[in-house]
């Protein structure tokens, strides 16, 4: 009973779309002035997030190679339905680090929910 009165009571968020939707509308978003402006805000955030997935100098294979994660940001600056393609480990790991990051409070979207992504190319 508890939990059908937190269900009721809870906030309602749009659900996401598929990531391929999601990423073009990040896209859009960040080809404007004040996307553009927040993608520099929030940049400084990755870096920390990708170091608990890869130590810096790590010459593991497996740590190699490119992936996207697309993000809902709420006007607190939380992440909400956090998704990655291709979902390795390290991706999933960046995914779960950055989406416990506060981020900037986002410029607005239209009533939208804002959305970011994050494209990552590992190297050695």
């Amino acid at each position: 009973m508890l939990f059908l009165a937190m269900a009721f009571f809870a906030p309602t968020l749009a659900g996401p779309a598929d990531f391929d939707a999601r990423r073009a509308e990040a896209q859009r978003l960040e080809a404007s002035p004040e996307g553009a402006a927040y993608v520099r805000e929030y940049s400084s955030l990755v870096t920390p997030a990708m170091r608990g997935c890869v130590p810096p100098g790590s010459s593991d294979a497996s740590n190699i190679g490119t992936f996207s994660v697309v993000a809902d940001v709420l006007g607190t600056g939380q992440l909400y339905a956090v998704d990655v393609k291709p979902k390795t480990r390290v991706a999933t790991c960046f995914a779960g680090q950055i989406g416990r990051t506060t981020f900037p409070t986002p410029p607005t979207n239209g009533g939208k929910n804002y959305v970011v992504v994050i494209d990552m190319s590992i190297t050695p």
